[in-house]
């Protein structure tokens, strides 16, 4: 009760609290009850409660801050099972020989193409063999940096789990097991997840995955990007390499 006074989601409460989310909203909606009924006794006793402005729903889009000094090993758009693996395995290499303390996986680590709205491909892997090979992906990068922070950001691919179970099938929305934390066993491997568009803070850079502001990239997809966060920022999402300079009114 007083988290949601405090505007936290109900994913946040949950996971604080350490129950499911649907567990969450039960006891909010026993809470809401509770309180129109408390306040329709006082209307039937004669005593007119005074209007109050409705609460909002909870809801927070905090940053996710790397709090760890250190480098960082920044990989985006694996997509798994289809990624390059001599080139993932030299990026490891080299965060290995740069004592990393962290990999930032920057969404699209896995394709998820079964489950996408887009015309599929019948012969392409299934979505359960795409998890398994996840799962091994997973399991290799933590055996190869066991003392980093490893920190799975959702991008697009990721969000077609949510979209494809809320489109086919609601009722199983925000169940513990159904979602890429459970099927991916983040616990085991030690992985924090960040959802929800939420942009990740490394001292003054903005990491993203890219489609969280709307567009394609045009030209340039860093001064795209650039334009919109008006900040230092890095994203991946558009598959090619470009870098934008900008001066403020301060020339810096």
């Amino acid at each position: 009760v007083r988290m949601t006074g405090e505007r936290k989601s109900q994913r946040e409460i949950a996971r604080k609290v350490g129950v499911a989310p649907s567990t969450v909203c039960d006891v909010q909606r026993k809470n809401r009850k509770d309180a129109d009924a408390s306040e329709s006794k006082a209307n039937k006793s004669g005593r007119k409660a005074a209007a109050q402005c409705p609460d909002a729903e909870p809801a927070t889009y905090s940053q996710y801050r790397l709090e760890r000094p250190g480098h960082w090993l920044v990989l985006g758009d694996v997509h798994v099972p289809y990624h390059d693996r001599a080139t993932v395995e030299a990026a490891v290499r080299q965060a290995k020989r740069d004592a990393v303390v962290g990999v930032v996986l920057n969404g699209d680590t896995l394709d998820s193409h079964e489950i996408s709205s887009h015309d599929k491909d019948p012969s392409a892997p299934r979505y359960v063999r795409e998890i398994e090979v996840a799962n091994q992906f997973l399991a290799w990068v933590r055996s190869q940096l066991p003392k980093a922070e490893v920190v799975f950001k959702e991008g697009n691919h990721e969000a077609r789990l949510s979209k494809y179970i809320m489109g086919r099938a609601p009722a199983l929305f925000d169940l513990e097991f159904v979602n890429l934390r459970s099927l991916l066993h983040f616990a085991d491997h030690g992985i924090v997840e960040v959802r929800d568009k939420r942009v990740i803070k490394a001292g003054k850079l903005h990491l993203i995955h890219g489609h969280e502001y709307q567009g394609g990239g045009g030209v340039n997809p860093a001064r795209w990007l650039y334009l919109r966060a008006r900040s230092m920022a890095m994203c991946g999402h558009f598959h090619r390499t470009s870098e934008h300079h900008a001066r403020d009114i301060g020339q810096k």
